[in-house]
């Protein structure tokens, strides 16, 4: 009988509130949250040095990430499997393209994950 890989979660939101949620309702789903980047900075370094787990991973990000912007998030396309980005209240959403509003309900979060 072989194992069954769980899915695997990297989040990179500065609120620790809506990071808290995002990552603490996907746990409790069965989901393997690997790494809690809090910037841009700490994201990246994680990325270029486990690239064999991030790859497999999905990225959920928040607009209020320190030091990131399109550009930055859009040349991560290699670097994980997925990447799902949130519009935080009483945050701009720059210019991100196609953002999610974070559900304020855990069964939200899971569907649209």
């Amino acid at each position: 009988m072989s194992e069954l890989e769980m899915p695997t979660v990297i989040t990179a939101i500065a609120n620790s509130e809506a990071e808290g949620f995002v990552a603490g309702t996907l746990f409790a789903q069965g989901w393997n949250v690997v790494f809690r980047a809090i910037d841009w900075g700490s994201l990246q370094t994680y990325l270029q040095s486990n690239v064999g787990i991030s790859q497999n991973a999905l990225l959920i990000f928040g607009t209020d990430l320190p030091g990131a912007n399109k550009e930055l998030v859009d040349s991560l396309s290699g670097a994980v499997r997925q990447v799902i980005g949130f519009s935080l209240p009483n945050v701009a959403a720059g210019d991100y393209g196609v953002l999610n509003p974070l559900p304020s309900v855990g069964t939200d979060l899971v569907s649209l994950v």
